[in-house]
């Protein structure tokens, strides 16, 4: 089913599976509450390059939760086999209070097709997940957003994905593409100059740093 309609959707535990099956819906498996392992990705691969991963209402939520957040780190850290398996991985957040069983036997297959439509990417939904947890049109808010953000770019392997990062952060947050540039090089070589520095030192160092390039550059 999964080769047929050419892509698989994830969700959580094996009612959701049992639940979209009956509607319809027979390209589903369970990730059982943890995210998917290398093996199960490339296993995946093999009969599908995209994937969509369904979560719960409640579990990132319209204010993007910390444990939305957290969860999509665990796939980000698998992003370079993403891509090395040339594999398309969505993100799908179903209405609050709903999870893929209650989703369809209340709303029906069709309302969940078209939520499945609406997927977005993994990367930008994490970027969006991200600004969403702070106010932007206040500086604090501005800056712990640019300085999470970066963090999370910086992690990317990918050049041109770290690129394409910076430029949509650059136009949400009205910054200057090459100063965020600049940022994250900086961010990258203090943490390899500095692999067992602390965590609030290095909090304070960013703090600091972004606070006199924001103040100057700030639209």
């Amino acid at each position: 089913h999964i080769v047929e309609k050419d892509f698989a959707l994830i969700v959580e535990g094996y009612m959701d599976v049992i639940s979209l099956y009956d509607g319809g819906f027979k390209n589903a498996v369970a990730s059982l509450g943890t995210a998917l392992t290398s093996e199960q990705i490339k296993l995946i691969s093999r009969l599908t390059k995209n994937i969509v991963l369904v979560f719960d209402g409640d579990a990132a939520g319209i204010n993007a939760s910390i444990k939305g957040i957290d969860r999509l780190k665990e796939y980000n850290d698998n992003l370079d086999l993403f891509i090395e398996n040339n594999i398309s991985m969505k993100v799908c957040i179903l209405d609050v209070g709903f999870d893929p069983a209650d989703f369809i036997i209340k709303k029906g297959s069709e309302a969940f097709l078209k939520k499945i439509e609406t997927a977005v990417d993994m990367i930008d939904f994490t970027l969006e997940t991200i600004m969403s947890k702070y106010n932007l049109n206040e500086l604090t808010g501005k800056l712990r957003a640019t300085d999470e953000l970066l963090k999370f770019i910086s992690s990317l392997s990918s050049s041109n994905i770290q690129e394409e990062c910076i430029k949509k952060i650059a136009s949400k947050l009205k910054l200057r593409e090459s100063l965020l540039l600049e940022e994250m090089l900086k961010k990258e070589i203090n943490k390899r100059n500095n692999p067992f520095s602390k965590e609030s030192r290095e909090d304070e160092e960013n703090k600091n740093s972004y606070a006199s390039f924001l103040n100057k550059n700030l639209n």
